[in-house]
Protein backbone atom coordinates (compact mmCIF):
# COMPACT_ATOMS: atom_id res chain seq x y z
CA UNK A 1 0.00 0.00 0.00
CA UNK A 2 1.59 3.02 -0.58
CA UNK A 3 1.04 6.38 1.96
CA UNK A 4 2.99 9.09 1.43
CA UNK A 5 6.08 6.93 -0.11
CA UNK A 6 6.82 6.94 -3.29
CA UNK A 7 8.33 3.41 -3.06
CA UNK A 8 7.15 0.66 -6.07
CA UNK A 9 6.29 -2.65 -5.77
CA UNK A 10 9.34 -5.15 -6.64
CA UNK A 11 11.34 -1.89 -7.73
CA UNK A 12 14.45 -1.06 -6.48
CA UNK A 13 14.74 2.08 -8.45
CA UNK A 14 12.43 3.92 -6.00
CA UNK A 15 14.08 4.70 -3.07
CA UNK A 16 15.84 7.63 -3.37
CA UNK A 17 14.27 10.39 -1.67
CA UNK A 18 12.00 13.10 -2.92
CA UNK A 19 14.73 15.82 -2.55
CA UNK A 20 17.59 13.68 -4.57
CA UNK A 21 14.80 13.14 -7.23
CA UNK A 22 13.81 16.33 -7.73
CA UNK A 23 17.39 17.50 -8.06
CA UNK A 24 18.21 14.33 -11.06
CA UNK A 25 15.02 15.83 -12.77
CA UNK A 26 15.81 19.74 -12.25
CA UNK A 27 18.21 19.80 -15.41
CA UNK A 28 15.27 18.40 -17.47
CA UNK A 29 12.49 20.45 -16.02
CA UNK A 30 14.71 23.66 -17.06
CA UNK A 31 14.43 22.49 -20.57
CA UNK A 32 10.39 23.18 -20.19
CA UNK A 33 10.41 26.31 -18.81
CA UNK A 34 9.15 28.07 -22.19
CA UNK A 35 6.70 25.20 -23.14
CA UNK A 36 2.99 26.02 -22.21
CA UNK A 37 2.27 22.57 -21.11
CA UNK A 38 4.06 18.83 -20.96
CA UNK A 39 3.11 15.53 -21.04
CA UNK A 40 5.08 12.87 -18.62
CA UNK A 41 4.87 9.27 -19.81
CA UNK A 42 5.84 6.95 -17.47
CA UNK A 43 5.36 9.75 -14.54
CA UNK A 44 5.25 8.26 -11.30
CA UNK A 45 4.44 10.08 -8.48
CA UNK A 46 4.69 13.25 -10.53
CA UNK A 47 7.79 14.81 -9.03
CA UNK A 48 8.89 16.07 -12.04
CA UNK A 49 5.23 18.00 -12.43
CA UNK A 50 6.19 19.27 -9.59
CA UNK A 51 8.87 21.11 -10.66
CA UNK A 52 7.36 22.15 -13.82
CA UNK A 53 4.25 23.33 -11.64
CA UNK A 54 6.71 25.68 -9.82
CA UNK A 55 7.76 27.23 -13.35
CA UNK A 56 4.21 27.90 -14.32
CA UNK A 57 4.23 24.58 -16.59
CA UNK A 58 0.92 22.32 -16.76
CA UNK A 59 1.92 18.78 -17.23
CA UNK A 60 -0.48 15.75 -17.06
CA UNK A 61 0.82 11.92 -16.41
CA UNK A 62 0.56 8.69 -17.30
CA UNK A 63 1.62 5.71 -15.68
CA UNK A 64 0.15 2.36 -15.66
CA UNK A 65 0.67 1.92 -11.77
CA UNK A 66 -2.48 2.48 -9.52
CA UNK A 67 -0.07 3.51 -6.73
CA UNK A 68 1.70 6.21 -9.12
CA UNK A 69 -1.52 7.40 -10.06
CA UNK A 70 -3.07 7.76 -6.66
CA UNK A 71 -0.18 9.58 -5.38
CA UNK A 72 -0.16 11.53 -8.13
CA UNK A 73 -3.31 12.74 -7.93
CA UNK A 74 -2.77 13.26 -4.02
CA UNK A 75 -0.18 15.96 -4.88
CA UNK A 76 -2.86 18.06 -6.71
CA UNK A 77 -1.83 16.63 -10.13
CA UNK A 78 -3.06 15.95 -13.51
CA UNK A 79 -2.72 12.05 -14.57
CA UNK A 80 -4.03 9.48 -16.28
CA UNK A 81 -4.23 5.36 -15.49
CA UNK A 82 -2.45 3.90 -18.98
CA UNK A 83 0.45 3.13 -20.81
CA UNK A 84 2.54 4.32 -22.84
CA UNK A 85 0.34 3.87 -25.19
CA UNK A 86 -2.10 6.10 -24.82
CA UNK A 87 0.17 8.71 -25.79
CA UNK A 88 -1.79 8.44 -29.50
CA UNK A 89 -5.00 9.96 -28.17
CA UNK A 90 -3.20 12.97 -28.32
CA UNK A 91 -2.72 15.23 -31.80
CA UNK A 92 -0.81 18.09 -31.64
CA UNK A 93 -2.05 19.40 -27.94
CA UNK A 94 1.71 19.93 -26.01
CA UNK A 95 4.61 21.88 -25.90
CA UNK A 96 7.02 19.42 -24.53
CA UNK A 97 6.92 15.29 -24.03
CA UNK A 98 9.20 13.74 -21.23
CA UNK A 99 9.87 10.11 -21.54
CA UNK A 100 11.96 9.02 -18.84
CA UNK A 101 13.19 5.41 -18.00
CA UNK A 102 10.43 4.18 -20.18
CA UNK A 103 12.05 2.98 -23.78
CA UNK A 104 13.70 0.17 -22.01
CA UNK A 105 10.94 -1.65 -20.86
CA UNK A 106 9.58 -2.03 -24.32
CA UNK A 107 10.58 -3.73 -27.80
CA UNK A 108 12.03 -1.96 -30.47
CA UNK A 109 8.88 -2.17 -32.63
CA UNK A 110 6.75 -0.69 -29.94
CA UNK A 111 9.35 1.91 -29.37
CA UNK A 112 9.26 3.18 -33.28
CA UNK A 113 4.85 4.01 -32.34
CA UNK A 114 6.17 5.45 -29.02
CA UNK A 115 7.95 7.92 -30.49
CA UNK A 116 6.25 8.45 -33.89
CA UNK A 117 2.47 9.24 -31.11
CA UNK A 118 5.30 11.82 -29.53
CA UNK A 119 5.80 13.23 -32.75
CA UNK A 120 2.13 13.64 -32.99
CA UNK A 121 1.40 14.94 -29.72
CA UNK A 122 4.06 17.24 -30.18
CA UNK A 123 2.98 21.37 -31.36
CA UNK A 124 5.25 22.53 -34.16
CA UNK A 125 8.51 23.52 -32.19
CA UNK A 126 7.53 21.30 -29.38
CA UNK A 127 10.61 19.47 -27.38
CA UNK A 128 11.15 15.98 -26.87
CA UNK A 129 13.14 14.37 -24.17
CA UNK A 130 13.97 10.84 -23.37
CA UNK A 131 16.23 9.42 -20.31
CA UNK A 132 17.21 5.61 -20.39
CA UNK A 133 19.69 3.53 -18.64
CA UNK A 134 23.57 3.71 -20.01
CA UNK A 135 24.38 0.45 -21.56
CA UNK A 136 28.06 1.56 -21.89
CA UNK A 137 28.40 1.61 -17.62
CA UNK A 138 29.94 -1.15 -16.24
CA UNK A 139 27.72 -1.16 -13.04
CA UNK A 140 24.41 -0.95 -15.58
CA UNK A 141 25.15 -3.78 -17.95
CA UNK A 142 26.52 -5.96 -15.15
CA UNK A 143 24.14 -5.28 -12.81
CA UNK A 144 21.38 -2.45 -12.38
CA UNK A 145 19.87 -3.09 -15.73
CA UNK A 146 18.69 -6.39 -14.35
CA UNK A 147 17.53 -5.25 -10.83
CA UNK A 148 14.31 -4.56 -12.96
CA UNK A 149 12.00 -7.53 -14.20
CA UNK A 150 10.25 -5.64 -16.83
CA UNK A 151 13.15 -4.33 -18.54
CA UNK A 152 13.47 -5.32 -21.78
CA UNK A 153 16.81 -4.30 -24.09
CA UNK A 154 18.92 -1.53 -23.81
CA UNK A 155 18.99 1.55 -26.56
CA UNK A 156 22.05 3.12 -27.62
CA UNK A 157 22.03 6.98 -28.29
CA UNK A 158 22.90 6.87 -31.55
CA UNK A 159 20.02 4.43 -32.04
CA UNK A 160 17.35 6.49 -30.65
CA UNK A 161 18.76 9.73 -32.59
CA UNK A 162 19.25 7.96 -35.94
CA UNK A 163 15.33 7.08 -34.99
CA UNK A 164 13.86 10.24 -34.34
CA UNK A 165 15.60 11.39 -37.05
CA UNK A 166 14.09 9.18 -39.13
CA UNK A 167 10.27 10.34 -37.43
CA UNK A 168 11.24 13.98 -38.99
CA UNK A 169 12.64 15.40 -35.32
CA UNK A 170 14.98 17.91 -35.70
CA UNK A 171 18.07 19.26 -33.65
CA UNK A 172 18.39 15.97 -32.52
CA UNK A 173 21.07 15.33 -30.06
CA UNK A 174 22.42 13.18 -26.94
CA UNK A 175 24.57 13.08 -23.83
CA UNK A 176 25.22 11.38 -20.48
CA UNK A 177 24.52 12.54 -17.27
CA UNK A 178 28.31 13.35 -15.59
CA UNK A 179 27.24 11.93 -11.79
CA UNK A 180 25.53 8.64 -11.14
CA UNK A 181 25.81 5.86 -13.19
CA UNK A 182 25.49 8.08 -16.67
CA UNK A 183 22.18 8.22 -17.96
CA UNK A 184 22.07 8.61 -21.32
CA UNK A 185 19.54 11.41 -22.55
CA UNK A 186 18.12 12.67 -26.25
CA UNK A 187 16.83 15.58 -26.90
CA UNK A 188 14.94 16.87 -30.05
CA UNK A 189 12.43 19.40 -31.68
CA UNK A 190 9.67 19.09 -33.64
CA UNK A 191 9.81 21.17 -36.96
CA UNK A 192 9.79 24.22 -37.31
CA UNK A 193 12.56 24.66 -34.68
CA UNK A 194 13.17 28.19 -33.51
CA UNK A 195 17.02 28.72 -34.10
CA UNK A 196 17.42 30.49 -30.99
CA UNK A 197 16.49 27.34 -28.73
CA UNK A 198 19.31 26.73 -26.30
CA UNK A 199 18.72 22.93 -25.48
CA UNK A 200 22.27 22.73 -23.30
CA UNK A 201 21.59 20.50 -20.81
CA UNK A 202 22.39 22.76 -17.41
CA UNK A 203 23.85 19.97 -14.68
CA UNK A 204 24.75 20.85 -11.09
CA UNK A 205 28.80 22.02 -11.11
CA UNK A 206 29.54 19.50 -8.39
CA UNK A 207 27.89 15.40 -7.53
CA UNK A 208 24.54 15.71 -5.85
CA UNK A 209 24.38 14.41 -2.84
CA UNK A 210 22.36 11.08 -3.66
CA UNK A 211 24.66 10.45 -7.11
CA UNK A 212 27.62 11.69 -4.57
CA UNK A 213 26.51 8.30 -2.76
CA UNK A 214 25.92 6.23 -5.68
CA UNK A 215 29.42 7.21 -7.26
CA UNK A 216 31.03 6.07 -4.17
CA UNK A 217 29.30 2.54 -3.87
CA UNK A 218 29.99 1.90 -8.15
CA UNK A 219 33.68 2.63 -7.30
CA UNK A 220 33.41 0.19 -4.32
CA UNK A 221 31.54 -2.38 -6.41
CA UNK A 222 33.87 -2.16 -9.57
CA UNK A 223 36.50 -2.68 -7.07
CA UNK A 224 35.17 -5.47 -6.34
CA UNK A 225 34.94 -7.26 -9.34
CA UNK A 226 38.13 -6.18 -10.60
CA UNK A 227 39.46 -7.90 -7.11
CA UNK A 228 37.30 -11.14 -7.83
CA UNK A 229 38.07 -11.08 -11.37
Amino acid sequence: MMSGSAVQKFSVFHDANEGHLKKWHGPYAALFAQSKNVLDVGCGPMYFADLLRDAGVETVGIDFDPAMVKLGQSRGHNIVLADHRHIASYQSEFGGVHISHVVEHIWGEELVILLEDSFKALQPSGLLIVRTPNWKNQHVREHLFWMDHTHKRPYPPDLLVRMLTDIGFVNVQSGTEPFGVNDVYVIAVKPPASSAMDLTVQFPPKPLGFFGFVNRRLRRELSSLGKRG
